[in-house]
């Protein structure tokens, strides 16, 4: 169930996996899941390993008579298996039920049962003969042959993420062919008893793994019972001394329902213990791939460097299928200076649309909405009109969905305000005039509702104070009359009547002067 388990967790990280059971005379997966595993002729590994073999021996003989195996033909040797849903007859076993499905957020995860069910079973496996071919120096051959066809097994377009390969324990060709032929890296089980200790350490001797770091390798010891504590603590000693492990040695406590049934821990009982060891196990094989989160973060700062602005997207979605929460921080700290973005505009539209995916805050599309606007600024100083006046329409549309997240939201208002001012003096330049009164108008009344929320922060007085002096070059420039004062007039005695009521407020903080000033 270790196998299964970690599975499932991959898969919950978003992971596609193929479970292959190659544990041929004892095969756990493809009865766990014999109602799909082990329908009419439905093919697995013992067919998929006589396939590679045939394909190998046509081209070694150069023999046109056997037939290939193409890429065609893999997909008739595993099956799909709905992760969620499980539920359990009487017995215990589980039943999936057709209606199952994969969630939409979670990978898919697959099974290579051990091979055909039929009365021809046990024969299969004997028609096998790895031995024969170790014999004849072509086991390892075909054994490779096997591999590369295992990591070309195509998942909707591409290949499966991970491969988990459930192998016999001890001494025989299938362990052998899966330990040294197949793998890439290595789990090994164990129990602390003098047995399974002694056997473990013969076993990894004989195929030249003790102590040998040319294939990764993680110990995984189980059951630790809850008692017997100084033996467990020799025994632990003893383990550790015998096999000299390079990485962590991950425990899995005694727990009633190993021993009793098959339980999926990491969906069912995700805060137990062995859930979370179980976990650990699953992170330490993509750290083994350089897949963690952690892997993921450092290569997509480097990606980042480098502006290589799709790969950074790409990473941190894998990313946030192990951590959402550190994926969003990092994606923010890229964005989180605008004037110092150097990304395409169809991307920075991209990574806010994915933060608002993850993450339904206001902040985000208060952010999203000052990345706009400070590009709306540079393109109104390029020159770039049309374009200009699209982005800002398009940061007030982000404002607006904030304040309707969170209608008490300072930075919103504020930051509107001045976007609608910057959109102002652009419309004023263009000689745009009525279009102007109407943007520093608007611009005023979101001052006015920031000013509301929080009197004591002076930047809103310097905006709204440098965009009332913009108005009134503008009316002296444009409406050099009574109506044109009058309407200056109007909004500078608004100004000065929430600066009069504000300066009580300032009078607390160093922003005193920079208020009366403004």
């Amino acid at each position: 169930m270790a196998l299964l388990n970690t599975a499932y967790k991959l898969v919950q990280w978003g992971r596609n996996v193929l479970m292959v059971d190659a544990d041929l005379e004892a095969p756990g997966l493809t009865y766990l899941f014999e109602n799909i595993a082990q329908q009419p002729g439905q093919l697995g590994f013992i067919e998929f390993f006589e396939a590679c073999k045939r394909d190998f021996m046509r081209r070694f003989n150069k023999d046109e008579r056997l037939e290939p195996l193409t890429n065609d033909d893999l997909g008739r040797y595993w099956v799909n298996i709905p992760i969620k849903h499980f539920r359990k007859n009487e017995s215990g076993r589980r039943v999936l039920p057709e209606s199952a499905r994969v969630e939409p957020k979670l990978g898919h995860l697959a099974l290579m049962p051990t091979g055909r069910d039929s009365e021809q079973y046990v024969a299969n496996i004997a028609r096998l003969d790895i031995a024969r071919l170790y014999r004849q120096r072509i086991g390892l051959a075909i054994a490779k042959e096997c591999q590369a066809w295992l990591k070309r097994m195509p998942f909707e377009q591409t290949a499966f993420d991970y491969i988990l390969i459930d192998s016999r324990t001890g001494f025989n060709e299938a362990s052998g062919l899966s330990v040294n032929a197949l793998a890439e890296a290595l789990v090994v089980l164990t129990a602390l008893n003098a047995q399974n200790l002694t056997g473990t350490k013969r076993f990894l001797k004989k195929l030249d793994l003790l102590h040998n770091e040319r294939m990764p390798t993680l110990f995984v010891v189980s059951p630790i019972p809850p008692w017997e504590d100084e033996l467990k603590k020799a025994r632990l000693l003893e383990f550790r001394d015998t096999f000299k492990p390079s990485r962590n040695v991950l425990r899995i406590p005694y727990h009633p329902l190993i021993a009793l049934r098959e339980e999926n821990f990491v969906d069912e009982y995700p805060d137990s213990e062995p859930a979370q060891v179980y976990t650990e196990l699953a992170n330490e094989i993509l750290k083994i791939n350089q897949d963690d989160v952690e892997s993921i973060l450092e290569s997509t700062r480097a990606a980042n460097s480098s502006k290589d602005y799709s790969r950074v997207l790409d990473q941190l979605r894998r990313a946030a299928q192990q951590s959402q929460r550190l994926a969003i921080d990092e994606l923010r700290f890229y964005l989180s200076d605008p004037a110092d973005i150097d990304a395409p505009f169809e991307w920075i539209m991209d990574a806010y649309q994915q933060l608002a995916d993850w993450t339904n805050e206001a902040t985000i599309y208060n952010d999203w909405g000052i990345a706009i606007g400070t590009l709306a600024v540079r393109k109104a100083e390029a020159g770039e009109v049309e374009v200009a006046r699209r982005y800002f329409q398009e940061a007030f549309d982000k404002y607006a969905e904030a304040a309707k997240m969170d209608g008490a939201f300072y930075e919103t208002l504020y930051n509107w305000g001045s976007h609608l001012g910057a959109l102002a003096a652009l419309e004023a330049a263009q000689q745009n005039f009525g279009a102007a009164r109407n943007d520093f108008e608007a611009a005023f009344a979101k001052y006015l509702e920031a000013v509301k929320l929080d009197p004591e922060k002076s930047e809103v007085y310097q905006n709204w104070a440098a965009d009332l002096t913009a108005l009134r070059e503008m009316e002296a420039a444009t409406t050099p009359d009574q109506e044109g004062r009058e309407r200056y007039r109007k909004f500078y005695e608004q100004f000065a009547g929430v600066v009069k009521n504000s300066l009580k407020h300032a009078e607390r903080h160093d922003d005193q002067n920079e208020v009366r000033s403004n």
